[in-house]
C-alpha cells in the first residue's frame, strides 16, 4: 500500500466534502488515462482537469494536486479521501504506479467504475416496484383502518353473533389504531427518516 512520507502533515486533514458518483470518478479516470498516454506529466494532468472540475471534486483534486507537487504519490494523495476514494480505487493506482502502466490502471478502473455504475441503477430499478407495490398496501390500509372500518364495524358490533376470528382481528386493529394512529404515524415517519 502506499507510503507515508515526511514533512506532509499539513495535508493529512481529509476535506470532509462527502461522496463523488460513480460516473464522475469513472469520468475522471477516464480523462486521467488519456492525458498520461498522451505523455503528459501527472502535475500537469492533474491541473487541467481540476480547472475544468467543479464542486466536491474541484476540491478533492486541488488537494491531490498539491500533496502530488509536495513529492507524495498519486496513490498516496487519493489516499488521503477514503469517504471518496475507496481501497480497491487507491490501490489500482498503487499496482499502476508501481508496475509503470499507470495509464493501464486508470483505463480499467474506468470501465469498473462504469461496472459499478450500471449495477447499481439495475439494482435501484429492481428495487423501484417492491416499495411501489408496499406504499400502495400502506395507502390502502390506511385508507381501511381510518374512512371505511370505523363505518361498517358498528353493523358487525350490532350483530350480535360469535364474528370469524379474521373479522375480530380487524375490529381491534380498527379500535388500535382509531385511538393510537397519530402516534403510530408519526413513528413510521421518524423510522423511515432515521433509517
Amino acid at each position: 500500500m502506499p507510503e507515508k512520507r515526511p514533512g506532509d502533515s499539513y495535508l493529512n486533514l481529509e476535506i470532509n466534502i462527502g461522496a463523488i458518483n460513480l460516473e464522475t470518478k469513472a469520468i475522471f479516470a477516464k480523462h486521467l488515462a488519456i492525458m498520461q498516454k498522451a505523455g503528459m506529466s501527472l502535475t500537469e494532468s492533474l491541473e487541467i482537469i481540476s480547472d475544468s472540475s467543479s464542486g466536491k471534486l474541484k476540491k478533492i483534486l486541488a488537494g491531490v494536486l498539491k500533496s502530488v507537487q509536495s513529492g507524495n504519490t498519486l496513490s498516496s494523495s487519493f489516499a488521503r479521501y477514503p469517504r471518496v476514494f475507496n481501497t480497491v480505487f487507491v490501490s489500482s493506482i498503487f499496482a499502476g504506479e508501481s508496475s509503470g502502466t499507470l495509464d493501464k490502471s486508470l483505463e480499467n478502473l474506468a470501465l469498473q467504475l462504469e461496472k459499478e455504475r450500471e449495477l447499481y441503477l439495475k439494482i435501484k430499478g429492481a428495487m423501484l416496484y417492491p416499495i411501489v407495490v408496499l406504499s400502495a398496501a400502506f395507502i390502502l390500509g390506511s385508507v381501511l383502518s381510518f374512512i371505511v372500518l370505523p363505518k361498517i364495524i358498528p353493523l358487525f358490533e350490532g350483530l350480535r353473533v360469535n364474528l370469524p376470528f379474521t373479522t375480530r382481528v380487524l375490529i381491534s386493529f380498527s379500535h388500535f389504531m382509531e385511538k393510537n394512529g397519530t402516534v403510530v404515524f408519526i413513528s413510521l415517519a421518524a423510522f423511515i427518516i432515521f433509517m
